[in-house]
């Protein structure tokens, strides 16, 4: 009985040294890292994938409506009446949106961001594809708001 469980030990030991090499094996003689998350390609927009692109860009507000045309890509989202909109989330929205849309697509050249209470307009952002895009995450943005103004154009009502 010893002699087995010694044996048992001895096997599970030299598995355990044996499966520690492994992450150290090299190929070709270099060393290669292999992620386990990889960056998502570009891909190009159209009306058949443009579900693809809002199903991994996370919102704090729902979106009501997306309309794709001719490169220009609009995002609505419809406030209930009497509800009260948080502008830091608001424009944490409006720079995600185009921080994905832009990143995340080869073929999106403008996004339009309306967001409504009811039928009333309550505020717009226009954003051109910029020709080099090198911009900071969203969640590492410091002061959204001064962002989302300096790289866009925002129009909004003097009750926002």
């Amino acid at each position: 009985m010893t002699r087995s469980f010694v044996a048992g030990i001895a096997a599970s030991v030299g598995l355990a040294l044996a499966l520690s090499i492994v992450p150290s094996v090299t190929m070709n003689g270099q060393e290669k890292d292999m992620p386990t998350f990889q960056a998502m390609p570009s891909f190009d927009l159209s009306e058949h994938n443009v579900a693809d692109l809002f199903t991994s860009t996370r919102t704090h507000y729902n979106i009501k409506r997306v309309k794709w045309q001719e490169n220009t890509l609009l995002v609505e989202v419809r406030l209930q009446q009497g509800e009260v909109p948080d502008r830091r989330q608001l424009y944490e929205d409006a720079y995600t949106l185009a921080y994905h849309s832009f990143s995340r697509t080869r073929n999106v050249s403008h996004l339009t961001y309306r967001v409504t209470v009811g039928d009333a307009h309550l505020m717009s952002m226009d954003a051109d594809r910029p020709a080099d895009f090198k911009w900071t995450p969203p969640k590492q943005v410091d002061n959204i708001e001064d962002a989302v103004q300096q790289r866009f154009t925002v129009r909004k009502e003097a009750q926002f």
